[in-house]
């Protein structure tokens, strides 16, 4: 095969690469918001049984309890499933792989059955993360990016739009969790009657 598709290819690699290391970024991240979550639910529900008996009887505290007490239940085991730090290994994994496959000096038949072997052994990436790479090398970072086609990519105002709503929602999903914790007896008493 020519220079051209060996080009291409770790073109391609590359680009993979990059945006798995922005996948583990974004999982790790959600790791650690996952974390903040659950301790600030539980900081909540200690702080609510220490001083029981300093709130008066308006605040409904036990069914504050029992809300906290079933939310950090049902948190700790959705976020167990999501299994965010699996992942974000599983992710590492797969760039320091297609790392090794782009700086080994293989034929490019031979590097294109590996590439694929590597990306079929491991999870897919979200679009979001294109993104993310995008925007931080050309909005943030003075990098420049090409496609396999050698076409410049560059950030428009739709990409940064996807950033800053992928940055947000996991820190809107906090503020979401921590006020039904705070409030939530409140709302269901009042819906209720």
């Amino acid at each position: 095969m020519s220079d051209f598709q060996k080009d291409k290819i770790l073109t391609r690699i590359w680009w993979t690469s990059k945006i798995r290391m922005q996948s583990e970024k974004r999982l790790r991240s959600y790791d650690r918001l996952a974390h903040i979550s659950v301790a600030l639910v539980s900081v909540l529900l200690i702080g609510l049984t220490l001083y029981n008996d300093t709130f008066s009887d308006n605040l409904h505290r036990d069914e504050h309890l029992i809300t906290l007490s079933v939310l950090i239940t049902v948190l700790s085991l959705v976020l167990l499933n999501f299994k965010f730090g699996e992942k974000a290994v599983l992710h590492r994994e797969c760039y320091l792989k297609l790392q090794a496959i782009a700086d080994s000096n293989i034929e490019t038949p031979l590097l294109v059955s590996k590439y694929h072997e590597i990306l079929a052994s491991y999870p897919n990436h979200a679009s979001s993360d294109r993104t993310s790479l995008i925007i931080y090398t050309t909005l943030f970072g003075s990098g420049k990016l090409t496609d396999t086609n050698d076409n410049d990519v560059k950030w428009n105002f739709a990409y940064l739009f996807m950033f800053l709503v992928n940055l947000l929602l996991p820190w809107l999903a906090i503020i979401i969790v921590v006020g039904f914790a705070l409030f939530g007896p409140f709302l269901i008493r009042a819906a209720i009657g």
